[in-house]
């Protein structure tokens, strides 16, 4: 059986007051309820791999404020997207610690996120020197995001 992480508010729900509000309790196996097996839609479920990784992109997918993490058996996978995953059933079998995360984690994640696409060389070089704790001056992040923002102004003109 996979196994994944699924991230609730405190009470145990997602999207809770909104149309597909689900209650995650241990052992009661949830179904989506649609059709299909398009991310994002009712016809999935979303999980995660791994806690840490819930808890990193949580702000940009679900945005749960002070979540829960259950660890849950996978049922029907159908996809990824690299980051989340989806699948027609999930069933919570135990409540997990989430991991704590620092905000020198978080900037690492980011700029490890962005150096996956942006490969711009003042950037780059400036991301590696952070990275590697040589170099985190507020000047020298200033200077890295003025040259992003010229080689983006550049490319759109």
């Amino acid at each position: 059986m996979k196994i994944g992480y699924k991230l609730t508010d405190a009470d145990g729900y997602t999207r809770r007051g909104e149309s597909g509000e689900t209650l995650w309790e241990i052992g009661k196996t949830v179904r989506a309820t649609g059709n299909g097996n398009n991310p994002c839609t009712s016809g999935v479920l979303h999980y995660y791999l791994d806690p840490l990784l819930a808890i990193l992109v949580n702000p940009a997918h679900a945005n749960i404020s002070d979540p829960r993490c259950f660890k849950v058996e996978v049922g029907y996978y159908s996809g990824t997207d690299g980051l989340k995953c989806w699948c027609k059933e999930l069933t919570p079998v135990r409540e997990v610690e989430l991991p704590v995360i620092t905000l020198t984690q978080r900037v690492a994640f980011g700029i490890l996120c962005a150096l996956e696409v942006y490969k711009e060389k003042s950037f780059v070089k400036w991301a590696k020197k952070w990275l590697s704790d040589k170099n985190r001056s507020a000047y020298a992040a200033y200077a890295a995001a003025d040259a992003a923002a010229h080689a983006a102004a550049h490319v759109a003109y």
